[in-house]
């Protein structure tokens, strides 16, 4: 081989690697925001403490059956915290919010961007939530208009 050649072979190389490695961070990171946004599924957390048990504990199938109903009702309890603690987190935001205008004395023009910015968190909740649990829980507590 002559020069040029060996000079041609490592840049050809290091443009395979360097493009790996960008695809590589871009499967990963798309991954890591699917798999981290939005509250944790209660269904899947259980189903992995099942799975847990049945293979640490060695469970039988007839342990497994008596767990599977402790589990849905341990699912449903978290779902009830998560959704209480929404409308608790909304609410003190509300008054906050409320009470941040009063003591700042904002005008009409910086309310209506107040209440912008708002609606923009808001938003931003809503497209985080695989579940539809906190769209669900705004419509309850959304204050009447």
């Amino acid at each position: 081989m002559n020069h040029l050649t060996k000079s041609k072979l490592v840049l050809y190389l290091a443009v395979i690697f360097v493009a790996g490695g960008i695809t590589g961070v871009a499967i990963g990171w798309g991954e890591a925001r699917n798999q981290w946004t939005g509250p944790p599924d209660t269904k899947k957390i259980c189903d992995h403490f099942r799975n847990l048990l049945h293979t640490e504990l060695g469970l039988s199938s007839a342990q497994v059956a008596q767990l599977d109903p402790l589990l849905q009702k341990r699912a449903k309890g978290m779902a009830a915290i998560h959704s209480r603690t929404i409308k608790e987190i909304e609410d003190l935001i509300r008054a906050s919010n409320e009470e941040i205008a009063t003591v700042l004395q904002l005008t009409p023009e910086q309310r209506d961007k107040f209440e912008a910015l708002e609606k923009r968190r808001r938003a931003h909740f809503e497209r985080r939530d695989r579940s539809g649990s906190w769209a669900k829980e705004k419509e309850k507590s959304a204050p009447p208009e």
